[in-house]
């Protein structure tokens, strides 16, 4: 083997083993945080050095793949491979910097803002922060208002205790007489955990429904309260 064969060959090599510790640095800093090692700022600091390594791997393996001969096979299945392990880990980080840049700086959502739903069994009770953040909600969501709703209240209790049930949200409280549900949603990879109140009232014309969704950690959400409220939303109106 010649000597560019090898220094191809090494570099196509370094980034696949970069790749490989990329991605188990990732999966680290995502299991440390759901399994309260670390906290927020922790966790995004050790992903953070996840995508520089992604980033690191990708450059030796384009680099590689740029003066790879093309009858080196070997040296293309190693590059794939790096590849694979340095994607998913750039793609989640490019996504979590674009997202923020497409939602309102804002992590508490409320259907009625001027008399909000008040949670009554999450560990930190705040009133929702009117003035900080409904003119940014009424601008990025007009359409997050209270829902009214030709259902029955027994019907829209079922309906949100089905879906809180099929997501797999963590059920708080569930008092009918109140008229109130609380429920618990977290993230697919972090295991964010995110807080939501469905307020039920009977109306003349059915039940008037107030949702509010908000992030217990964080101050943007990226749109994560407001998509909550809008699937609640599409199963009570038909």
């Amino acid at each position: 083997m010649s000597n560019k064969i090898k220094t191809t060959s090494y570099n196509v090599l370094i980034g696949l083993y970069l790749s490989i510790i990329a991605f188990i640095t990732g999966a680290v800093a995502i299991i440390g945080f759901r399994e309260e090692w670390w906290r927020q700022i922790k966790a995004f600091s050790v992903f953070g050095w996840a995508t520089l390594i992604a980033a690191l791997a990708v450059g030796f393996i384009v680099y590689g793949l740029f003066i790879l001969k093309r009858n080196n096979h070997k040296g293309v299945r190693l590059a794939l491979i790096g590849l694979f392990f340095s994607f998913p880990i750039l793609l989640g980080a490019f996504l979590f910097k674009y997202t923020a840049t497409l939602y309102p700086p804002i992590n508490d959502i409320s259907t009625d803002t001027i008399d909000a739903p008040s949670y009554w069994e999450m560990p930190t009770p705040t009133e929702y922060p009117k003035e900080k953040f409904e003119s940014l909600q009424i601008e990025g969501y007009p359409d997050i208002k209270t829902i009214n709703s030709s259902l029955s209240v027994d019907e829209v209790f079922k309906k949100v205790l089905a879906l809180v049930d099929k997501k797999g949200w963590e059920l708080v409280s569930n008092d009918k007489d109140e008229g109130q549900i609380e429920a618990v949603a977290s993230s697919l990879l972090f295991g964010f955990k995110d807080e939501v109140v469905v307020r039920i009232k009977e109306d003349d014309q059915g039940t008037i429904v107030d949702i509010r969704s908000r992030s217990r950690i964080g101050a943007i959400d990226r749109g994560a309260n407001a998509k909550r409220i809008r699937l609640i939303r599409s199963i009570l109106v038909k």
